[in-house]
């Protein structure tokens, strides 16, 4: 029903209105499971919450928490993204992970969690059996915050997507070490924009981690300016056998990857030679933003130029 209790809905997905929230919270305070107008049950429902201040967004975590304990099994995923969401919202969230098993999403990017609302949901994740996707990205945690989750999802068996930054040195590190062990995580997104010592390094922890792990289907680095550690990403992704490889600049630049190269054509070529195109159409795609006026035989001539360059360098 597209006038449900004054939502949007998509599918399965609602835009919820503090009205809507209200009336869904009013279901579950009395232990039960909302309904749409029809009386179908809203069962794995997708809430997305938009356009609430920080107090009641805050509130409002705060009394979905406090329903979700009477409805522990009420299958949801929640969007709260740029809502405002301080410590306190994600303390309240942290408990609903801990009394609710059906919360399968947690989509928190462009809030205020700092490291201390991060360590609330670290404690809980570190015992959840549910959650399955944890988006972090564009928060101000700082590396204790990044650490602890990192503790936490070593030991987490069913989160397979985590998306966290911008990160620090050691925020990379906590993050590499957390690669390392964990099995479980297949998809994984992060902002490298806060290392000091650049972001090349910070890429180079990463593909040093990479190199022993089996787990990861998609990963997706931005904030840097690279091309060089990209190549060798882009390496990884092939031995490991990485469905999707996604880089970008400061600005959400292409930075090369595998995004530049037709992640199947690598299965016909070695992959050093594969790794050696990606820094050439990256290349390209530099010398072609100054002057696109390059014909074809130009391009191809400025490939070959570079690729052989590459050879003589080794």
């Amino acid at each position: 029903n597209a006038e449900y209790m004054g939502g949007k809905r998509v599918g399965k997905r609602f835009k919820m209105s503090t009205d809507l929230i209200n009336r869904v919270l009013s279901a579950l305070s009395r232990g039960e499971v909302p309904k749409d107008a029809g009386g179908q049950t809203l069962d794995n429902i997708t809430f997305e919450v938009i356009q609430l201040s920080a107090g009641e967004t805050d509130d409002l975590v705060k009394k979905f928490a406090e329903g979700l304990a009477r409805v522990p099994n009420f299958n949801c995923k929640l969007h709260l993204a740029n809502c405002s969401l301080s410590d306190q919202g994600a303390l309240w969230l942290s408990r609903a992970l801990r009394s609710a098993h059906g919360i399968e999403e947690l989509f928190l990017s462009q809030n205020k969690i700092t490291h201390l609302g991060a360590i609330h949901i670290a404690e809980s994740i570190s015992q959840n059996t549910n959650l399955r996707v944890l988006d972090l990205l564009n928060n101000p945690i700082e590396d204790e915050g990044v650490l602890r989750l990192a503790e936490a999802i070593c030991v987490n068996r069913t989160l397979e997507t985590f998306k966290i930054g911008p990160l620090t040195d050691a925020g990379v590190a906590h993050l590499c070490y957390m690669l390392k062990v964990n099995r479980t995580v297949t998809s994984l997104a992060i902002d490298v924009g806060g290392c000091e010592s650049g972001a090349a390094e910070a890429l180079t922890l990463v593909a040093d981690a990479l190199r022993s792990q089996q787990t990861l289907q998609h990963i997706q680095v931005t904030g840097h300016e690279s091309p060089d550690r990209v190549a060798e990403l882009t390496y990884l992704t092939n031995k490991n056998r990485l469905k999707a490889l996604r880089t970008s600049g400061p600005n959400n630049s292409t930075s090369g990857g595998a995004n530049l190269l037709d992640v199947p054509v690598r299965r016909y070529l070695d992959n050093t030679v594969y790794a050696a195109l990606n820094q050439a159409m990256y290349a390209l795609q530099q010398k072609m933003s100054v002057d696109s006026s390059l014909s074809l035989k130009e391009q191809l001539m400025y490939l070959s130029d570079f690729l052989l360059q590459k050879q003589e360098s080794t």
